[in-house]
């Protein structure tokens, strides 16, 4: 591993260190004010650390970073101090920290525990505002594989409703990967920069709605991006399809075939062997809730999915006594709808 510093400290106070890392500058006057009050200016005006500050932050669930500081520089959180006198005390325990007596690791680098606890100090600060290092290279960054994406849900999206899919939150993606992912890879769809949520094998994304809109907008398939700003490669990792609402199958097909059609009055037809007269019925798709309705009296139906089949028993001979023709007509119960299927015929004698 190598060594990275990134506070210089100089006579003047806090500098800039050039390089590609971490940068933050402080050379202001502050007035004399408790440690912790010194702490909070200094991470604040960091730059570029939050990458690092977040990794701090993983690893020290529950830790306060100011209390870090303070037990590093061996400072008392309830006595006032000079700023300069504060710089002195904290270079040379960044110094100290380097020598191989605190240091903390991270993506390949061996950085001071100090400096690291000032960047997840600007991160719990700033929030979602913590400042990320410079990423103008996206756009020209080569492209290769980061991850080896084994899947993703969800993969379409419906203008107007939520990203949907079960077990999911909503407004989430999420993929599935061979290995864990680096917590400093970024997302990106559409301009829109996202950090991930990483887990053991693979990671997650929120979109809020300003994102998805931009997505509806665009229309069609539209890419999804993780990038690495240390490697400087980018991964097209899925797409986001546009697509219009499913519309709702739970209506019925038109019947393609039916019968019995006719019969002499008052006798069965389709005779069951309890003496009831028999309609069936062939058609694709009905709800779960449909029975067959003969001239506004409801038939003891059974349902046969699977086959496209309805049948419907009529126990009651009256309703064929009088000559005439009478409705047949599928009726879903939750819904109200309802499919004709045909005229019913009976006859004269």
């Amino acid at each position: 591993m190598n060594r990275r510093r990134f506070l210089l400290i100089s006579g003047s106070g806090l500098l800039v260190l050039g390089g590609g890392g971490l940068f933050w500058r402080f050379a202001r006057e502050i007035p004399a004010a408790l440690p912790g009050i010194h702490f909070d200016h200094i991470a604040r005006d960091m730059t570029g650390v939050a990458v690092v500050g977040q990794a701090w932050l993983e690893q020290h669930d529950d830790t306060d970073p100011h209390q870090v500081l303070l037990d590093n520089l061996a400072l008392s959180a309830e006595h006032e101090m000079e700023f300069s006198d504060l710089v002195a005390t904290l270079g040379e325990r960044i110094e100290h920290d380097l020598a191989g007596h605190g240091l903390f690791k991270h993506e390949g680098w061996w950085l001071s525990q100090t400096e690291a606890a000032l960047a997840a100090l600007h991160v719990k600060l700033l929030g979602e505002d913590a400042s990320h290092p410079d990423e103008p290279g996206f756009e020209q960054a080569g492209e290769g594989r980061l991850l080896r994406i084994q899947g993703q849900a969800p993969t379409k999206l419906v203008p107007g409703e939520p990203l949907a899919h079960p077990g999911l939150p909503e407004n989430v993606i999420s993929f599935e990967t061979a290995q864990r992912p680096p917590s400093r890879l970024v997302f990106f769809v559409q301009g829109h920069r996202l950090h991930i949520s990483p887990r053991s094998n693979g990671f997650s994304v929120q979109l809020i709605d300003v994102i998805l809109d931009d997505i509806a907008r665009a229309g069609g398939s539209v890419a999804l991006w993780l990038y690495d700003p240390v490697a400087q490669r980018r991964q097209q990792v899925g797409t986001l399809t546009v697509t219009e609402a499913v519309p709702d199958q739970a209506g019925f097909c038109a019947p393609a075939d039916w019968g019995e059609r006719e019969t002499v009055a008052g006798e069965p037809f389709n005779e069951q062997p309890d003496g009831a007269s028999a309609f069936w019925i062939l058609v694709d798709c009905f709800p779960d809730d449909t029975v067959v309705v003969f001239d506004g009296v409801e038939l003891p139906t059974t349902l046969q999915a699977d086959e496209g089949l309805i049948t419907a028993r009529m126990p009651d001979p009256t309703l064929i006594e009088i000559p005439g023709e009478y409705a047949l007509e599928l009726l879903d119960r939750k819904s109200g709808a309802v499919e004709p299927v045909g005229q019913f015929r009976v006859r004269e004698p």
